[in-house]
């Protein structure tokens, strides 16, 4: 990207979950002056931890949002599991292609959050009562505590994708998301109790989430490792190189 043009920014929260096997839509949101910029064309490339490319093709434009179909023959069964998957996105904004790359995950299945609006109001049953108009629910802030959760995990040195028992980050999820419902509040409202539930609820989510334990699938065959033993999750401390990353086929 030379110095004289316009820097753009691709909205990449976490690495991309790709299902083997499966076909499946990806999207990549480009944003420029806080607008969302919309590509005139463009071309997607997923490329395996060996560098070669396994998917490619022209990508659609469908509400300013470029986006590409991963067919399910392009990644099969034999394809590796695990990291070190890569997907290039050139695009052509303002007539100049712009290149931009996010990793992506190869995984048996995809792990899901078990929070939703419900969960919040069994805590708080006034919550759609106090909701602003604008918002039909409070999926945004349940979205953006899943994605600092997965990006927890992995910083952690686990992979969410291999946690067998989702319904172990419920409560965390649950108060990492009050969390940022109250506190958005005290910044829109200016209400105090807002900052001192906003304040309690990040204690709560720091304490539960320190706590968790889970059934791990370590060799990525859709099975706990050890259907007795749950594993902590615990910071990773390396005195040397760290390992390589494990694949599995």
């Amino acid at each position: 990207m030379p110095g004289s043009e316009p820097i753009y920014s691709a909205r990449v929260r976490i690495p991309t979950i790709i299902e083997r096997a499966r076909s499946q839509v990806v999207k990549l949101e480009i944003y420029r002056d806080g607008s969302l910029q919309a590509p005139s064309s463009g071309t997607y490339s997923l490329i395996d931890p060996d560098g070669t490319t396994v998917s490619t093709g022209s990508v659609s434009v469908s509400g300013s949002i470029a986006q590409y179909t991963i067919g399910a023959s392009d990644i099969p069964a034999t394809v590796e599991l695990g990291e070190g998957w890569l997907e290039e996105w050139a695009l052509t904004i303002s007539s100049t292609v712009q290149t931009f790359r996010r990793p992506a995950s190869m995984v048996k299945r995809a792990l899901y959050p078990v929070v939703a609006d419900v969960d919040l109001t069994a805590i708080y049953s006034d919550l759609a009562d106090v909701r602003p108009s604008s918002m039909s629910s409070y999926q945004t802030y349940i979205d953006e505590a899943w994605i600092d959760i997965v990006n927890r995990i992995r910083a952690k040195g686990d992979f969410e994708y291999l946690i067998m028992d989702p319904q172990v980050l419920r409560s965390p999820h649950r108060d990492l998301t009050l969390y940022l419902i109250f506190r958005d509040f005290h910044s829109t409202i200016g209400e105090g109790r807002y900052l001192e539930l906003a304040q309690e609820h990040r204690e709560v989510f720091e304490a539960r989430f320190r706590e968790i334990s889970y059934r791990y699938d370590h060799d990525h065959n859709g099975e706990a490792d050890d259907p007795d033993k749950r594993r902590a999750l615990q910071p990773v401390v390396y005195l040397s190189r760290p390992p390589a990353m494990v694949r599995r086929r």
